[in-house]
């Protein structure tokens, strides 16, 4: 006989499609990064059904910071992840974190000419 999580312990378990709704990915992204990242394991139920813990979520932010904001492939990724504990994972999910990779770098570059570019748009269009 398999034992229900407590009240307590159920309010802290999100399943996977709230947690894909809340960081605004499809759950299939959340499943493939259970594949790479060695530190992301939800709790499955009997059913298969995946919940995450609040540490899962908040490797999760990082994991998307990485990949959607700064840049990195899932390699890279792993690689910045790779021994660190949940508490470090917290200070990662908190510290701003500086454009380093090559992508990221490229994609900063390109929004700043794409200001410089609207910004001598506005001008010319200005009436003298």
């Amino acid at each position: 006989m398999i034992k229900e999580p407590s009240q307590k312990t159920q309010e802290q378990l999100l399943p996977i499609g709230d947690v894909a709704q809340s960081l605004n990915l499809p759950p299939h992204v959340l499943r493939y990064w259970e594949t790479q990242f060695i530190h992301l394991r939800p709790l499955k139920k009997s059913d298969k059904r995946r919940y995450y813990r609040q540490e899962d979520v908040a490797l999760l932010k990082v994991i998307k910071r990485f990949l959607h904001t700064e840049g990195y492939t899932i390699k890279g990724a792993c690689r910045l992840l790779n021994g660190k504990t949940p508490p470090d994972l917290d200070a990662l999910s908190q510290q701003p974190f500086p454009l380093s990779s090559p992508r990221a770098l490229l994609r900063q570059s390109l929004q700043d000419a794409l200001k410089e570019l609207e910004h001598a748009r506005t001008w010319l269009e200005t009436p003298p």
